[in-house]
């Protein structure tokens, strides 16, 4: 069940709300409020009584389904045309690269620190992103969306 949720949230916002709301507002605030959804849910996940993680996992994954198209295409835009796929490119393999040494940090924080560890130190990163990414003024080359 709690899959479903967090599967049927993100499929919901990616497929639904963040091709309608990146021309309106801009990859850069899709991303950042994604960002800060996701450092709230872990520590809504670490403090919420167990009956409520159904709604952190949907928190999550509406989340990740701002921040991962915003964030593919968002660099994408900084640079002309003929240079956006290999951008993209780069782009999608730093985060599939994340998506590596994330859980082994998730893992070694969570044997050495403790079971919430992974939580805290995961929303700690999000806010700094977050931070940076919010104190950004970035103009968009491609198509004008970053905002």
């Amino acid at each position: 069940m709690v899959f479903l949720a967090g599967g049927s949230a993100t499929t919901a916002v990616q497929g639904g709300l963040v091709g309608r709301l990146a021309p309106r507002v801009g990859e850069q605030r899709l991303a950042l409020v994604g960002l800060l959804l996701q450092a709230f849910d872990l520590v809504a996940t670490v403090v919420a009584p167990l009956a409520w993680l159904l709604s952190p996992i949907t928190i999550i994954s509406a989340g990740s389904g701002l921040i991962y198209p915003s964030l593919t295409a968002l660099p994408a835009n900084q640079v002309p045309p003929q240079d956006q796929g290999r951008v993209a490119g780069v782009g999608t393999a730093l985060s599939r690269l994340m998506s590596t040494v994330g859980p082994l940090e998730a893992g070694a924080a969570y044997d050495h620190v403790g079971g919430s560890a992974p939580f805290w130190t995961g929303a700690l990163l999000l806010g700094m992103a977050a931070a940076v990414l919010g104190g950004m003024h970035l103009p968009a080359l491609g198509r004008g969306t970053t905002r």
